[in-house]
């Protein structure tokens, strides 16, 4: 096996993860809420919703601009086929 990269996981990172699985909320929790909320502030203002994979972010981002399934053009092997499924059946 080749290796391709090699994680930098530092003790703020485990602590983090402690303290997630402490709190008992793996989903949905005070730090979800707390990424959203510096997200909304970094970006001076609008709404934020974190979601569970790069996937549910393009589909909502493609659903925020009204771009639907007629409208999926160019080079189709770039994208997922779950996004592409997503787009077709919504």
């Amino acid at each position: 096996m080749i290796p391709h990269n090699q994680p930098l996981i530092t003790n703020e990172d485990r602590a983090a993860v402690d303290a997630v699985l402490r709190s008992g909320w793996l989903a949905q929790g005070s730090q979800v809420e707390a990424l959203e909320r510096s997200f909304v502030s970094r970006h001076r203002g609008g709404e934020a919703c974190a979601v569970s994979s790069g996937t549910s972010a393009l589909f909502l981002a493609l659903k925020g601009l009204g771009i639907g399934a007629v409208d999926i053009f160019g080079n189709q092997a770039s994208l997922t086929d779950s996004l592409i499924q997503n787009i077709a059946t919504k």
